[in-house]
């Protein structure tokens, strides 16, 4: 099928939306967000995010032994592949891996920069379609597991896109705390299709206000407990630029993933 604008594709909203209802492999729903079951929960982390049309594995660690470069088929990436993992080490960052794809550099240089002493990366793949885009909402974790929530959203008006294709995506999620991944034995990624839904303890203002509670929200880039009482919190320092296919950091918002 030929690319289409998605001005174009917007004239079969309707029937568009029924059958893509679960375009993610992700849990898909509609609702309103439930208060998060792990101890800790984070909106808005820091993450860099790489999407391309044709590369399936775009980040991944090699199995133990191998020394192949960036790119080279030799280190078997499907042979590795996971749709979750931790990197909770130096060690482990230095044997990851990443596609010859754009946005690669940013990739390096954000794992370059991420403190083991004091923070996790956690890695995740989905499959998108490519008219849409996901937007990390917020990320949860305990000892013992990892949780994320996305928000589905069309890609801007301008890019060119086919209804019946997908891309692949990883995102590299910098989890503010030391976990260890031996103990970390479950993991649980959902998404809306109506957007991010926030808990009561993550919402602004503005969202408190909208859903009509009159209680008191945390900041959106807020750290928070099961109780909902606020932690130290993490500001957000990267930004991303927008691009069709591109793989970009970003940190508060996602303009075209």
């Amino acid at each position: 099928m030929p690319a289409l604008s998605r001005r174009r594709v917007l004239h079969g909203a309707v029937a568009l939306l029924t059958g893509l209802a679960g375009c993610s492999d992700s849990t898909t729903d509609s609702g309103s967000a439930s208060a998060p079951r792990a101890e800790n929960v984070v909106r808005d982390p820091e993450f860099v995010t790489l999407r391309d049309s044709d590369a399936d594995a775009l980040a991944w660690v090699p199995s133990e032994g191998t020394t192949a470069s960036d790119g080279d088929e030799s280190s078997t990436p499907s042979a590795t592949h996971r749709e979750r993992r931790l990197v909770a080490t130096a060690e482990a960052a230095d044997r990851l891996r990443f596609a010859d794809v754009e946005g690669a550099d940013d990739a390096r240089q954000f794992v370059a920069e991420t403190d083991f002493e004091s923070q996790t990366l956690f890695l995740e793949r989905h499959r998108v379609r490519e008219c849409f885009r996901l937007k990390l909402c917020y990320i949860t974790w305990s000892e013992t597991e990892v949780g994320t929530r996305y928000g589905r959203y069309y890609r801007d008006a301008d890019v060119a896109c086919r209804t019946d294709a997908e891309d692949a995506t990883v995102r590299l999620i910098r989890v503010p705390d030391a976990l260890d991944p031996e103990r970390v034995s479950g993991y649980s990624s959902g998404t809306n299709s109506n957007g991010c839904r926030y808990p009561p303890s993550l919402r602004t203002t503005t969202e408190q206000s909208r859903s009509g509670s009159g209680s008191n929200a945390s900041s959106p880039s807020a750290r928070t407990n099961r109780t909902g009482t606020p932690t130290n919190s993490r500001k957000p320092t990267r930004t991303e630029s927008k691009s069709g296919q591109s793989a970009t950091t970003r940190t508060r918002t996602e303009a075209d993933r």
